[in-house]
């Protein structure tokens, strides 16, 4: 079912929710590699589909995103050195779940775009949920919301965190790590709801 498989990539992709650090300015890095990766491993997917690389269409993408990642993290460090050292492995996160969305959700289409656009959507709401995790998560537990810089990372300070320092748990690996068993949590009951509407034969098992 292929309403199962969403899960699967949301469940390795989590993985960068705990791994990275509880700020908006690498998760503004990291949204970034993303669609990066995602859209130039669906594209070379779709390449070696029209030609006469099939056979070879997994291993040379795979070889694709890690050059593309390698490559964006070589930007990111002249850009903002700093916060390449911060982030360190958690640049590799995301090639694997861009991977497992081109050959989860890529379509073999004529069509470039049509085999895009339900990747780059899913891969948008991610994001956008990964953009409000930590931005909750710095909020909540530094006080400030934070941007990329050059010398490190510019602070926007809300309020004073030693008046709610209990809420600082949150900005922790634990802590992110509560925070995503409750959202796989939430998921999992999604999951029993539609799988109560498809044996009432509401929802057809086929629906992507």
């Amino acid at each position: 079912m292929r309403r199962n498989l969403y899960f699967v990539f949301t469940a390795a992709s989590f993985a960068l929710l705990v791994s990275a650090p509880g700020r908006f300015s690498c998760a503004l890095i990291l949204a970034i590699e993303m669609l990066l990766l995602v859209t130039g491993g669906i594209t070379v997917s779709y390449i070696c589909n029209f030609s006469r690389w099939e056979s070879l269409e997994k291993g040379i993408t795979l070889i694709s995103i890690m050059f593309l990642t390698i490559l964006y993290k070589q930007l990111v460090m002249l850009l903002f050195p700093l916060m390449a050292l911060q982030l360190g492995f958690v640049f590799y996160i995301p090639a694997v779940s861009s991977f497992l969305m081109g050959n989860i959700f890529g379509r073999r289409t004529a069509e470039l775009e049509e085999a895009l656009i339900p990747a780059l959507k899913l891969t948008g709401i991610f994001i956008l949920f990964s953009l409000l995790f930590f931005l909750f998560r710095d909020v909540i537990g530094f006080g400030t919301v934070t941007l990329p810089s050059k010398t490190g990372i510019v602070e926007i300070i809300l309020f004073d965190v030693s008046k709610t320092s209990f809420l600082q748990f949150f900005a922790s690996i634990p802590g992110a790590l509560v925070l995503v068993v409750l959202a796989i949590s939430l998921l999992i009951l999604a999951q029993d709801k539609f799988n109560i509407l498809e044996k009432a034969g509401i929802l057809d098992e086929s629906v992507d």
